[in-house]
């Protein structure tokens, strides 16, 4: 009976997590759709020039934001906030609520300050390079959009606050799907900018600010709905519930803060390159982050609290069953999107992004970002729920450390690969410090829990790799028969390959055994049905 009573549970918690995972995958995936009309309109409307400005502007509170609020806040608060809550706790929840709130607002509204004031000479300092200092007024641009943007920190601070007590609570589908309206305010700004001839990249500059407004107050609803209490008080700041928030959240930020600032460093790079390089590798991350947010991200949003809840039950053993299932569910989606984006990143460049000032040119350079990116996509997934194991168990210093390996590595050998390949050079150094990230992770957590089924993933990473080649088929096949030329071919063209590609790998997964793409798809005629 009590087995009985356990698989029930240990199902019920599977259903649970898949289930939230979908929920916010099927946010997150319209507002990454939005978001790529968004940087679609952005290259085609405005130019190289405009877009490498705006988006090294945008960097800068984007790289806070995912330091302070999303990531290291989500981290560290759901884990004690589930701990509190599972155990009825008010006061101490009251006090993680109002003291964390308050920490995160007394740290940004200085910082946002500080940065404002001084933008001109970090801006120098940082985008030195002859893509910026050699085109006239490019460094102005930035600086100038970079001041208007930076607020969006402090709207952003407020918006992961009330996803992470959202999240914790299990509600995933709001929280994921608020950045859409930060993304429709921007494309429509784009729109008027295209429909009155107005080409004003401070206006656009201003939508950021608007978008992220209307970001965050779209939770408020559903947040004041839980009747999250709150204590205030001067004493909040330094209540024992905040305390150990800061003690998990001061190397969940190194650690995150490495990660995105990885990011901020190839962008320094990229400016030492020609004009449009620091564009090229924004829109070859958004092709790689389609799948790594709807799959990693919304896997790995889902499966915190409940990791968080067996680690705080001393559930071991169902913790590490736990992580294994949802590994192999990862890596169901993420192989064979790696493999499809390798095969079609020509094609589905051209689509998404060959439009208006935007030509075939600047397009087979990012197709070429793309596969290289397309097998970083696997690492970078994998170390995201595995990062969450280790923070449900609130060892946020080993990703930090992983990180930092995989950082230095990175900054070393960057400039040597640049030397000789320019821009490949510094994605194939990005890709291969992703992977060391992730072995580190994996090193780590075996040392760790002994035994987490390795053998028996392998095994299932050499079947997919074979049920994938269905999506190589489909590719060859598709230029065999003809080369789409104008727009609505390459679209229809791109759908069919999608479409075939993914019918093969699914029959390929049934005869190879595949369990877990039964399962999928089960799920999906279920969710159909109703």
């Amino acid at each position: 009976m009590q087995a009985k009573a356990e698989q029930k549970t240990n199902h019920k918690t599977k259903d649970s997590v898949a289930k939230s995972a979908i929920y916010f995958a099927s946010g997150t995936l319209m507002s990454r759709l939005v978001g790529m009309v968004r940087d679609s309109l952005l290259v085609a409307i405005f130019g190289q020039t405009v877009s490498d400005a705006w988006l090294a502007a945008f960097r800068f509170p984007n790289l806070f934001r995912r330091i302070f609020g999303e990531g290291a806040l989500s981290a560290c608060f759901i884990p004690l906030y589930v701990e509190y809550k599972d155990r009825g706790n008010q006061k101490a929840l009251g006090e993680l609520t109002a003291g964390v709130l308050g920490l995160l607002l007394a740290v940004q509204i200085p910082l946002t300050f500080l940065f404002m004031t001084g933008m001109d000479k970090i801006i120098a300092a940082w985008m030195n390079g002859k893509g910026f200092t050699e085109v006239p007024g490019k460094m102005e641009l930035t600086i100038t959009m970079t001041k208007i943007m930076f607020p969006f920190l402090l709207l952003m601070t407020l918006y992961a606050f009330f996803m992470a007590v959202l999240n914790a609570h299990k509600k995933f589908l709001l929280s994921s799907m608020a950045p859409l309206f930060f993304n429709l305010i921007i494309v429509f700004a784009s729109l008027y900018c295209y429909w009155t001839g107005w080409i004003s990249a401070i206006f656009l500059s201003w939508s950021v600010i608007a978008g992220g407004i209307v970001q965050f107050t779209v939770l408020i609803p559903s947040f004041y709905k839980l009747q999250v209490p709150f204590t205030w008080s001067m004493n909040s700041l330094t209540s024992e519930p905040v305390r150990r928030v800061l003690k998990a959240f001061l190397p969940s930020v190194f650690g995150l803060g490495i990660v995105q600032f990885m990011s901020f460093v190839n962008t320094s790079f990229a400016s030492q390159l020609n004009e449009g390089a620091v564009t090229a590798i924004y829109l070859a991350d958004r092709l790689l982050e389609l799948p790594l947010s709807l799959v990693a991200v919304s896997l790995g949003t889902a499966l915190l609290p409940t990791l968080s809840e067996q680690i705080s039950q001393h559930n071991e053993e169902q913790f590490k069953k736990e992580l294994f299932k949802n590994l192999k569910f990862l890596l169901l989606l993420c192989i064979p999107a790696a493999v499809g984006l390798w095969v079609t990143s020509s094609l589905a460049v051209s689509v998404l992004f060959e439009h208006g000032a935007y030509t075939s040119t600047e397009g087979d350079v990012v197709a070429g970002i793309v596969r290289v990116y397309a097998f970083t996509l696997i690492a970078a997934s994998m170390t995201r729920i595995l990062g969450q194991a280790f923070y449900a168990e609130k060892k946020t210093m080993v990703p930090a450390v992983a990180a930092l390996v995989g950082f230095l590595f990175h900054i070393t050998m960057a400039p040597i690969l640049m030397g000789r390949t320019g821009i490949q050079g510094l994605v194939i150094s990005t890709g291969l410090a992703a992977f060391i990230n992730c072995g580190v992770l994996i090193a780590w957590l075996t040392v760790r829990h002994g035994n987490l089924y390795w053998g028996a993933l392998t095994i299932f990473v050499l079947k997919l790799l074979a049920a994938s080649s269905a999506i190589v088929a489909a590719s060859w096949l598709q230029n065999l028969i003809y080369v789409p030329e104008s727009f609505f071919e390459k679209a229809f063209a791109l759908t069919a390959v999608v479409l075939v590609s993914v019918l093969g790998f699914f029959i390929l997964a049934k005869l190879l055994k595949v369990h877990e793409a039964d399962v999928l798809i089960q799920k999906l005629k279920r969710r159909r049905r109703v």
